[in-house]
């Protein structure tokens, strides 16, 4: 038995019995008050005891199931990761809160699959089967249910998103232009670039987070758009940067502009909005150069520090990708950005024969 308080001051009841040599467990979330959360613990417990009275049944819902799902895939996955399944479930599959676990069948998922996104929302469909599909499958592996109803159900992976990355001269123009218009996002841009952030890890870099001693940085946290809250980094790891000295007079300028915010960034309603790209976007196109994302501010931290001859299992342990294979496929943008570099090892050959090589710096 067990009485769990929240952050948000709400109380979660869990009770767990062995009936007929199976654990059963049974949850109340977001009670109000100790005292209630004591009587929903006893309520529980007394259902329990009829439900080993009369033997067990599977009498675990889809609300159940789902909770049970949250709990194991927060532990596994990264917060962003997990709070997006946890959106996607609950605004799809509400409706069957109430239905017994093992009274579904392939046909009324399959429905509720093609029902919930425009037929042309391949990924977006792929993507709530597999949480549906994973919430029966924990089932399964908790003994109470023996066969998956989502069946052969299966959406085609849509192609890799391209990666987008600035060229250096691109990146100088956007900061040093935002820096000169006095723009909002300005410090927001630099940082970004700089230390090769994902949005979420901008939004919660903290003042506390900052060394300037030894001109180290700590990132360690993340903001999820999907939950509104800070939580931990994409891969759950805290990775630590060497800033470099214009970075750090820049940052100790902005700690002495930001009053008493604990933020390092502004914390600007539409950034936590997800309408970076946009912004970045309208700001691109007044300098009439080319349009990009927010992201392509870190993949531009990546392949510029890729084209400089840095390591790439380095660069990994920089951006805190947890597989190489994420690494590399910024590989292919630094490739993309060498065309023609080869041009200065071109070796020119005359008729009678004989070649010269021509200097690799003209």
């Amino acid at each position: 038995m067990a009485i769990k308080l929240r952050t948000d001051k709400k109380f979660d009841v869990r009770v767990t019995m062995a009936i007929d040599g199976k654990l059963v467990e049974l949850r109340r979330r977001g009670v109000s008050s100790k005292g209630e959360a004591r009587l929903a613990e006893a309520d529980l417990m007394a259902e329990l005891r009829a439900l080993k009275k009369r033997g067990w049944t599977k009498t675990i819902t889809w609300s159940d199931a789902v909770i049970t799902f949250s709990d194991w895939k927060q532990k596994k996955n990264a917060h962003s990761t997990w709070a997006s399944a946890m959106s996607v479930l609950k605004e799809h599959t509400n409706s069957w809160n109430a239905r017994l676990i093992d009274s579904f069948n392939t046909v009324e998922i399959e429905s509720l699959i093609e029902n919930a996104y425009d037929e042309e929302a391949t990924e977006s469909k792929r993507k709530l089967l597999g949480y549906v599909r994973d919430v029966f499958k924990r089932q399964i592996q908790l003994g109470n249910l023996t066969v998956n109803p989502c069946g052969d159900i299966s959406y085609r992976k849509s192609a890799e998103k391209e990666l987008i990355a600035m060229s250096r001269p691109e990146i100088m123009l956007l900061l040093k232009e935002a820096h000169r218009q006095s723009h909002q996002w300005s410090s927001i841009w630099r940082v970004t670039y700089e230390l090769g952030l994902r949005s979420g890890e901008g939004l919660a870099l903290r003042w506390s987070d900052v060394d300037f001693v030894t001109n180290r940085i700590s990132i360690n946290k993340s903001y999820c758009s999907k939950s509104k809250k800070i939580g931990p980094t994409k891969n759950r790891k805290t990775r630590t940067l060497v800033m470099n000295q214009l970075l750090v007079a820049f940052l100790k300028e902005l700690k002495l502009s930001a009053g008493n915010s604990d933020f390092v960034l502004p914390q600007l309603i539409a950034w936590k909005r997800g309408e970076a790209a946009e912004t970045l976007r309208a700001f691109q196109r007044d300098l009439k150069i080319r349009e990009t994302n927010f992201h392509s501010l870190r993949a531009s931290f990546i392949t510029h520090l890729l084209l400089h001859g840095v390591p790439v299992t380095k660069v990994q342990q920089m951006v805190g990708h947890a597989d190489l294979k994420t690494t590399q496929r910024y590989v292919r943008l630094v490739a993309a950005d060498l065309d023609g570099a080869t041009d200065s090892l071109a070796i020119a050959i005359s008729d009678n024969g004989s070649a010269e090589v021509l200097p690799i710096f003209k």
